[in-house]
């Protein structure tokens, strides 16, 4: 509901963006900015519940300087976007942790692969190795759309999660309520 409201509020980044943007290619500069934008924005923002910053169980925002997991993504994605980074390669995904915590991450295509930018640990780690499920990543085609992934047992946890695409708009019900912890 919160990013249905953010994008309801007329954000830029709800917009559908070129669908046909490959990866990202990496240069050295590239990886610095990624690196630098993800300690920025780390290391400025305080993180908090939505219930701690607005009274409510659930809201998208930019943060000024206090935000949770989600308001981080939207920060980072935003600053992404403005150092030439395709928005069809930042994609908003809800991620389940090791512990069954659900939180929400930024994830960037890149030419070597799927990368997490967390605030955990303060860190831009390869998909597999970021320790999470990914279970709801947003389109490529259309942000307002979240694709569902099935979370599958498997011994060996280099392997993708099944796909199968479901039209939900509203990836704030695999969050959670908001009294998570903030990756």
């Amino acid at each position: 509901m919160g990013y249905l409201r953010f994008c309801a509020a007329g954000q830029l980044e709800c917009k559908i963006t070129d669908v046909a943007a490959p990866a990202v290619a990496m240069s050295t500069a590239r990886w610095k900015m990624l690196y630098e934008i993800n300690d920025d924005v780390n290391s400025k923002i305080i993180a908090v519940t939505d219930q701690q910053l607005y009274g409510e169980a659930e809201r998208w925002a930019y943060p000024k300087d206090k935000g949770d997991c989600e308001d981080f993504v939207l920060l980072k994605k935003r600053e992404l976007d403005a150092a030439d980074f395709a928005p069809a390669t930042l994609l908003i995904t809800v991620v389940q942790d090791g512990h069954g915590q659900g939180h929400g991450v930024l994830s960037v295509r890149t030419d070597d692969g799927d990368f997490v930018l967390g605030k955990r640990r303060n860190s831009v780690l390869r998909r597999y190795d970021a320790n999470c499920q990914f279970v709801k990543p947003q389109s490529t085609e259309d942000p307002q759309q979240w694709l569902s992934l099935e979370i599958q047992e498997t011994p060996d946890a280099a392997k993708p999660a099944s796909h199968s695409v479901n039209t939900n708009k509203n990836p704030a019900k695999a969050i959670g309520s908001g009294t998570e912890k903030v990756m």
